[in-house]
Parts: C-alpha cells; sequence; structure tokens
C-alpha cells in the first residue's frame, strides 16, 4: 500500500497494526500537468531532481513499516539502490534487453527498487501477486519465459521448486526478505544455502541486497542507464483473468506507464 504526505511515500504489509500506524499519517496528494515521453526511471530522476532543488534530498521521504517499525530512505538512496540493481543485471552474461523477469513481491518500498531496476536494465517486468494460486503463478512464468524471478520472501520458493526444472528460461532468482535475514542472519543463510542445492544448477540464488552489491556503482554507468530508455520499448506485461478464469497478459510501454502514474497525480 502506499500513502502519500505531502511529497512523502509509505508502505506496510497489510494488515490491522500497520494500517492503523499509517492512519495516523495525514495523506495529501500533489497535482501536476501530464507530460508525455516519459519512462519511470525518467520520472524518478526528476524527483530527485526536485529534491535536490528543494535541498530536501538528504531527507527521508520514502518509509516502509514492517515488524512494528518504520524504516526510512531518501529518494535518492532508492534510486541508488535500483541503478545498482540495474547495473548487476546487465553485467549477467546471459541477461539480455527484453527478458522477462517477474516479480512475485509484496508491494512495498524492495518491489519498487525491484521495478525500477529491471526497467533501468531495459528487462520487462511481470508482477505477479504473491496471493496468486501456484499453478497460475507457474503459468505466468512459463508463458513469459522469465529469465529472472524476484522474490519477496524465501519461503515462496518452496511452492514452486517442484517446476522451476521445467521453465528452462530461469537463470536467476533473488530474495528481497531482508527482515529475516537482519533477524536470524544464520539461520536465513542456511536456508539459502540449503534451497540452491534443491535448485537446477542453471539456476542461481541470492540476496536482492547481495547481488545489488556484487557490482560497483559509478555516477556514468547511472546516467547510461536511463539515457538507453526508449518510452515507446515494452516495459511490463500485466496479467488479468479473462471470464473462463484464464490469466491473460496486456502489455504496457514505458510511456504507458509514466502517463498512468502522471495522470493518477494531475488534475
Amino acid at each position: 500500500m502506499f500513502f502519500p504526505k505531502t511529497n512523502e511515500i509509505f508502505t506496510a504489509p497489510l494488515n490491522e497494526d500497520s494500517v492503523e500506524a499509517c492512519r495516523k499519517t495525514s495523506c495529501g496528494i500533489k497535482r501536476a500537468n501530464i507530460h508525455l515521453n516519459r519512462t519511470l526511471p525518467s520520472l524518478l530522476d526528476e524527483g530527485c531532481q526536485f529534491s535536490q532543488f528543494k535541498q530536501e534530498s538528504s531527507l527521508a521521504s520514502i518509509h516502509h513499516y514492517d515488524n512494528g517499525e518504520w524504516q526510512s530512505w531518501t529518494i535518492v538512496e532508492l534510486r541508488r539502490m535500483a541503478e545498482e540493481l540495474a547495473i548487476a543485471l546487465q553485467q549477467q552474461p546471459n541477461i539480455k534487453k527484453g527478458d522477462r523477469a517477474a516479480l512475485l513481491m509484496d508491494s512495498n518500498v524492495p518491489f519498487v527498487v525491484a521495478d525500477i531496476g529491471c526497467l533501468l536494465a531495459q528487462l520487462v517486468t511481470v508482477p505477479i501477486s504473491p496471493t496468486q494460486p501456484v499453478k497460475t503463478t507457474e503459468y505466468m512464468l512459463a508463458e513469459t519465459e522469465a529469465r529472472v524471478l524476484i522474490l519477496s520472501h524465501l519461503q515462496q520458493i518452496k511452492k514452486l521448486l517442484q517446476n522451476i526444472p521445467s521453465l528452462t528460461s530461469l537463470t536467476l532468482i533473488l530474495v528481497a526478505d531482508e527482515a529475516s535475514e537482519n533477524r536470524s542472519g544464520t539461520v536465513f543463510r542456511r536456508g539459502l544455502e540449503q534451497m540452491q542445492w534443491a535448485l537446477p544448477e542453471t539456476v542461481e540464488l541470492m540476496t536482492l541486497t547481495a547481488f545489488r552489491k556484487s557490482v560497483s556503482w559509478s555516477e556514468p554507468k547511472a546516467q547510461a542507464l536511463t539515457k538507453q530508455l526508449n518510452p515507446q520499448d515494452l516495459a511490463t506485461i500485466v496479467y488479468t483473468l479473462n471470464d473462463q478464469g484464464r490469466p491473460l497478459g496486456a502489455m504496457l510501454t514505458h510511456e504507458n506507464l509514466s502517463g498512468s502514474a502522471l495522470a493518477a497525480f494531475s488534475s
């Protein structure tokens, strides 16, 4: 869930405790005119430039409520994490422009990092709700020939483990379960190692943080990421169910996404 407060964004798991915490925050949305021919990463760049102009780039503006406390990041930190992920993805020899990256994730800050990072790497994202039946998830992964799978929680792999060998396009699984890793690091890492042994040799398993930190970030590399994007390029495939309950994918460009985002905050 996203809870805007002036220039701030709040996300939280959907439960009574987090909803009550967010209700205590007064919400307001800034409005602006719509200008097309943009991408989501370019909108993020504009947000960072605006925060620097307002001398607010060092102020935390993105907050996530989990495990009874708020975690906070600046918008510049969010962009840096997404850029690190993109650089790491582009350095993978078996991942190329246009490959599909499935995001089986909760709606929170790690999802935003994964989504923007994959878009910057010129991948096509396939968001999948964690509440989808396993068979539906497997169908989406197979139909899109997903090369990358990013999960919110390590335990999600167990539900897919039996059919992962049949997903021959899949080469990389990333887990964004940083909260579990921080609470019980040794146990989490042991579980990660055990899960890697259960996966096919062609599939690599890492945490999202470790993967994006595996490469060096630089300003020239980061600037090159946005420049290579074309607003008319395919950005995401969003699945809905038809009248018969069969998943159908809608293809959306970067301009489709940025236009929708801008329209949501316009008058």
